[in-house]
């Protein structure tokens, strides 16, 4: 499972806290290329990166590839400059059900502030 958008982080810590649900800390590299255009000067993490990024830690502790089958609700609630927060935390709770769909709750967060809240589902690829 190959990252979308290679060198843009890297997970420094990942932690199992119980049946469902999971703290994985990301460190975002601030010189990647797709700042140069969202936005010189001005850097900003684009949300759909960040969707990536949760998909792709969940494909990690899955070990399966996967794809969004539903984006239930998905709030943007700061912006995500990776020279002042390069560091996130995601909340995850990952449930299976019976139909190998996955259902996700995440939340992502600087030192500062909750930047996204996403409700969802997964499914194989």
């Amino acid at each position: 499972m190959a990252e979308l958008l290679p060198n843009f982080y890297k997970v420094t810590h990942s932690e199992h806290i119980n049946e469902t649900d999971w703290v994985v800390q990301v460190m975002l590299n601030p010189q990647h290329a797709i700042y140069n255009g969202h936005f010189p000067k001005q850097p900003v993490v684009p949300g759909v990166c960040m969707l990536q990024i949760i998909k792709e830690c969940i494909e990690k502790i899955q070990q399966t590839p996967l794809q969004y089958k539903q984006i239930a609700s998905c709030k943007f609630l700061s912006v995500i400059n990776p020279n002042e927060t390069p560091e996130l935390k995601l909340s995850l709770t990952i449930k299976k059900n019976e139909t190998d769909t996955f259902q996700i709750l995440a939340e992502g967060a600087s030192s500062k502030d909750i930047c996204i809240k996403l409700k969802a589902q997964l499914i194989g690829k």
